[in-house]
């Protein structure tokens, strides 16, 4: 059985900004790394090892403004992550008369209908005062999430996406172009040109 749809809808969210923020680091740790790391090796990485990975070439790369920036970023990055990680990984436990049906009601299906029957329950979506969250790095048991701190949780997740994905554009302007100034890598971190991918819209048709 699992709390009521609106919020298993914002648990979704949750999940699915998580999962774009980790993609968008691990491209930014690739973005000041490419001949350090691969791209889809940087993308699959714990979320750890990817934010030790940026704070150690942010100290080495950058120039001290950028890397102050970069570094608070990251700082915030796993706040939100922690926030995440609070949310999945905890267990949602109902207590008291609604996390119960009658066996009456379930003697009276046909033997042929009692699998359904079950298979139904534990996916049923359920409103109730009834519900505790054993948080993941307790034992006690607490009120669950209110839906607007689930909101605020994906929010954050998803801001933080977005402050990453500027990141790549600033990183790879300033390793290429030079522009802004505070590249600070080495030679060989430069990509150069690369060949235009199959099917790219290059111009004049």
């Amino acid at each position: 059985m699992y709390p009521d749809e609106k919020t298993l809808i914002e648990v979704g969210r949750i999940v699915i900004a998580a999962g774009r923020l980790d993609a968008a680091l691990g491209a930014l740790w690739w973005h000041l790394g490419p001949d350090l790391v691969n791209e889809l090796r940087a993308r699959r990485a714990p979320a750890g090892r990817v934010r030790d990975n940026i704070r150690a070439l942010a100290r080495e790369r950058l120039d001290d403004d950028h890397k102050r920036a970069l570094l608070a970023f990251v700082d915030e990055v796993e706040a939100a992550q922690s926030e995440r990680n609070e949310v999945l990984h905890s267990r949602w436990l109902l207590r008291g008369p609604d996390s119960m049906r009658p066996v009456s009601e379930f003697l009276r299906l046909d033997e042929g209908d009692r699998l359904a029957y079950l298979g139904a329950w534990e996916r049923e979506a359920k409103e109730s005062d009834g519900w505790r969250l054993q948080r993941n790095n307790s034992m006690a048991l607490s009120d669950p999430h209110q839906l607007v701190r689930l909101i605020e949780v994906e929010r954050r997740l998803a801001r933080a996406e977005g402050v990453a994905i500027q990141w790549h554009f600033r990183i790879a302007s300033m390793r290429e172009s030079g522009v802004p100034a505070g590249w600070r890598g080495p030679d060989e971190a430069r990509r150069r040109p690369q060949p235009v991918p199959p099917g790219a819209v290059t111009g004049s048709a």
